[in-house]
Order: structure tokens, then C-alpha cells, then sequence
């Protein structure tokens, strides 16, 4: 006989009986935000995300709110932490950073 566990998105996985299953309880993930964001001296762009411990995040970026490009995948950051776009010649530019699952 086999057991089942409830995913969060639904999916069920099957666990032999005569097998473990491994996993961890994180907490419950609060919301992803981006903080104080400001202009250097040299134009570059800084800002601060504010997350759950435990969760990788990613730093997007778009020049139209359509198309995203990945700028930054966290390593299970430990938030608050701040990030610097390099990029200082862009006359418009938007920001968004997203709570991913953890990686081990």
C-alpha cells in the first residue's frame, strides 16, 4: 500500500511503504517586497528586498512591465539584503522581485 502526500499545488507523490519521505517545514513566507530604492552618484540603481528566511529570491527587470529578464537568483538569501543594478544608462526601468522555492 502507498502513501500519499498533499502538495501545495495539488500534486500528489507517492510513498512506498516500506520508504521515507524527507522534507522540511519552512514558515509561513510573508510578503516579498522591494524597499528603499534610490539613485547613486553614479547612477546606479540600489534597493532593498525584504522576504522570508529560507526562500531564494529572483530580481527581474523589464523596460515595459511585458517582457522580464532575470537579473539576480538568490541562494536562500537571508533578507533584508540589498542589490545594485549596474545598469545606469536606461531611461525607464522596472523592478520586481519574486519568493522561489528553496534550493538545498
Amino acid at each position: 500500500m502507498d502513501l500519499g502526500y498533499n502538495c501545495p499545488n495539488m500534486k500528489i507523490i507517492d510513498v512506498p511503504a516500506a520508504n521515507s519521505l524527507d522534507f522540511r517545514v519552512l514558515p509561513y513566507p510573508g510578503p516579498t517586497t522591494i524597499d528603499s530604492l534610490s539613485r547613486l552618484p553614479n547612477g546606479q540603481i540600489r534597493f532593498q528586498i525584504n522576504g522570508t528566511q529560507g526562500y531564494d529570491y529572483q530580481i527581474e527587470t523589464s523596460p515595459d512591465l511585458f517582457s522580464w529578464s532575470a537579473l539576480l537568483t538568490t541562494n536562500s538569501a537571508s533578507p533584508p539584503f540589498q542589490f545594485s543594478d549596474g545598469v545606469s544608462n536606461q531611461v525607464r526601468r522596472f523592478y520586481r522581485a519574486s519568493r522561489m522555492t528553496p534550493s538545498d
